[in-house]
C-alpha cells in the first residue's frame, strides 16, 4: 500500500515545475477581445458550423465563404 506522502508526490508540482509554470505565465500575453464585446453571440459560429458539417462540406465551395461569414440566423424547415 502506498504511503500518503508517495501518493501526494505524484500530484504536487516540484519546484522546477512551479518555476517553469511561473515563467510561462509571465511570457503569456492575454488575447485582445475588445472588438468582440459588442458582437452578440459567438462570432463566426454559423460559418464554422456549416463549413465543418460532414454532409455540407461536399456542397460548400470557396465562393460561399464570404456569404457564410454574414450568416447570423439559420432556420431549417
Amino acid at each position: 500500500m502506498k504511503t500518503l506522502e508517495a501518493a501526494v508526490s505524484g500530484i504536487v508540482k516540484s519546484d522546477d515545475e512551479k518555476a517553469a509554470d511561473e515563467e510561462e505565465e509571465k511570457a503569456h500575453k492575454a488575447t485582445d477581445v475588445e472588438h468582440l464585446k459588442a458582437a452578440p453571440g459567438i462570432p463566426d459560429f454559423w460559418a464554422k458550423a456549416i463549413k465543418n458539417h460532414a454532409m455540407l462540406q461536399s456542397t460548400i465551395t470557396e465562393k460561399d465563404g464570404p456569404i457564410l461569414d454574414k450568416v447570423t440566423k439559420l432556420h431549417c424547415a
